[in-house]
């Protein structure tokens, strides 16, 4: 009986200010034409930049790959969230503002083979860490990934372009 394979899958993560498209479809080529698009599997947070394009570039592939969808859930808070720590969005709703990470990090934990994150710099303009250093979302999905054992492939555009 011949064995199965489950399909590879690709990690993408990515600042929400990135606009390379070339480079989005350049790192799902890369995989894609090494395992066969049937055999993919993209991974995608659901948010703007990267990962839209990713989505974008994943959908009018064809040949068989998936896409699949991991949106924060920016309503829901844990029972370990520090009280009055909500955001208020310009419209007058709030979030929480741990959603995303908690997002990328149950990305990681349901495995990937391979992860392609797309880095801007840090664009908060409140930020204390020094800079430059990359966006926070992106850097620490890379991170978890690599702690995780999965290869991470960073594109990082400078501060200067």
């Amino acid at each position: 009986m011949p064995e199965e394979t489950r399909p590879f899958r690709l990690l993408i993560t990515g600042s929400q200010t990135w606009t390379d498209e070339q480079q989005v479809r350049a790192a799902i080529a890369w995989v894609a034409y090494r395992h066969g698009p049937e055999n993919v599997t993209l991974v995608e947070g659901c948010a703007v930049g990267a990962d839209e394009l990713a989505e974008q570039v994943g959908l009018s592939w064809g040949g068989g790959l998936i896409v699949e969808h991991h949106p924060a859930d920016w309503g829901t808070c844990l029972p370990d969230c520090p009280p009055d720590h909500r955001r208020t969005r310009r419209d007058g709703t709030t979030y929480c503002p741990g959603a995303g990470l908690r997002r990328d990090a149950e990305m990681v934990g349901l495995g990937a083979d391979y992860c392609a994150a797309f880095i801007d710099p840090c664009a908060k303009p409140r930020c204390r860490k020094p800079k430059p250093h990359g966006s926070h979302g992106a850097s620490h999905t890379a991170r978890l990934a690599e702690k995780a054992g999965i290869p991470v492939r960073r594109y990082e555009r400078s501060s200067h372009v």
